[in-house]
């Protein structure tokens, strides 16, 4: 994807900490001699460094996939908001000439994913993924066997994903000066819709850092 400068994160433990507060994202595999490649949505987990785990159906397309090329990218994208022109304006210009832009942050993870197969592992994987989307509990055991949990185990796989190299972007309008900045910040608070409160909170993140605060 296209970025500058000031959309990069400012260090690695930023995006680490950004696909963490997240769960969920789109799983890619390329495969061979595919015309398209194969895109599946999902929950998962991140162990904060370079693993990403997810389960899926065995019948799941994305299996095959994997098996003919272990080449991920898994993708990850929150607090898209869109900024109206007549925010968006340079100071003493008119802002009905000024262009509208979006704001996002952006993960892009690449590596190789493996296929687990094994029910012990299967279920280990799916309890820490209970841990962390129902960490109330109110759930039996996940574990091999014949209990109702057990049988399901059957028609599950497992991926783990090594993330390799990242692409990263947030753009929280670190292009422009810091008045800009503060003043979409208002309008975002003000205007409250989906999304607004995690962009503003990007945003002023971002610009209380030293990296954007160079633009100034």
């Amino acid at each position: 994807m296209l970025k500058t400068s000031a959309d990069e994160a400012v260090d690695d433990q930023e995006w680490k900490n950004f696909v963490a507060m997240q769960d969920f994202g789109q799983i890619i595999a390329f495969a061979v001699a595919r015309r398209h490649p194969i895109v599946t949505p999902c929950h998962y987990v991140f162990d904060g460094d370079k693993k990403i785990e997810l389960h899926l159906h065995r019948a799941n397309p994305l299996l095959k996939a994997i098996g003919e090329s272990p080449y991920v990218t898994f993708s990850v994208i929150a607090a898209h908001v869109f900024i109206p022109g007549y925010w968006n304006y340079a100071e003493g210009s008119d802002p009905a000439w000024a262009a509208p832009t979006s704001y996002y942050a952006a993960v892009q993870a690449m590596g190789t994913a493996q296929v687990i197969a094994d029910p012990q592992a299967i279920s280990d994987l799916l309890s820490r993924q209970m841990e962390r989307f129902q960490p109330e509990g109110n759930h039996h055991l996940v574990e091999p066997g014949d209990s109702p949990f057990g049988q399901m185990l059957r028609s599950i796989r497992g991926i783990c994903m090594t993330v390799a190299e990242v692409n990263v972007k947030f753009k929280f309008g670190g292009n422009q000066n810091a008045a800009h900045r503060l003043r979409i910040a208002d309008l975002l608070l003000a205007r409250n819709g989906p999304g607004d409160v995690d962009a503003r909170a990007h945003l002023l993140r971002r610009h209380s850092h030293g990296n954007q605060n160079r633009l100034v």
